[in-house]
């Protein structure tokens, strides 16, 4: 059968040879910050188009590690337009709920998936700023209707997706869901 005609051709695991290996420059962290800015290039010449991608780890709801097959990269991706609820020891348990459900739910919808990248630019800590798009759906617009971000469209660089950031935070206060469900948040 096929076995054995592998065999016999000495293909994939009956070849001699050692299989290719795939090496991926790794661009997070502030080790890699000249780096990162180096391959800022890459990307730009790409002219914004969607670049396909994998969410190597989540480091919390909006900043994500992204292997890029094109361009044999890792990078560190922030979305870009929102700031998501991330909770820190002063702040109010339900804000620690909602950063904790935040988290959860970001690895169980992108956490080793197939993903599509905008990249916007790369700021000087070589930290990169985009859009995720998962299926078809930009993820941060999801997260907006859940109520896990709030639009943030400060900062000299132009959020591509603000219309549709602002109707679905719009959406989310209207709905009184996630951080828009409670009278202290403004």
């Amino acid at each position: 059968g096929a076995q054995a005609g592998a065999k016999d051709s000495k293909l994939g695991v009956h070849s001699s040879t050692n299989p290719p290996s795939h090496r991926f420059q790794d661009l997070v962290g502030p080790s890699n910050t000249r780096k990162a800015r180096d391959y800022e290039t890459y990307f730009s010449d790409e002219g914004g188009k969607k670049l396909k991608g994998v969410v190597e780890h989540v480091f919390n709801g909006g900043r994500y590690k992204v292997r890029i097959p094109k361009h044999s990269c890792q990078i560190g991706l922030i979305l870009h337009g929102v700031k998501c609820v991330i909770a820190d020891k002063n702040d109010p348990e339900i804000i620690k709920n909602l950063s904790e459900e935040l988290n959860i739910y970001a690895k169980e919808n992108l956490l080793q998936r197939d993903v599509e990248v905008e990249v916007d630019f790369c700021d000087k800590k070589g930290n990169y700023f985009g859009t995720i798009f998962s299926g078809k759906k930009n993820f941060a617009t999801i997260l907006l209707e859940h109520g896990y971000a709030s639009c943030n469209s400060f900062g000299s660089q132009q959020v591509r997706h603000l219309a549709e950031y602002q109707a679905s935070e719009e959406q989310a206060r209207s709905e009184k869901n996630g951080i828009w469900g409670h009278a202290n948040t403004s």
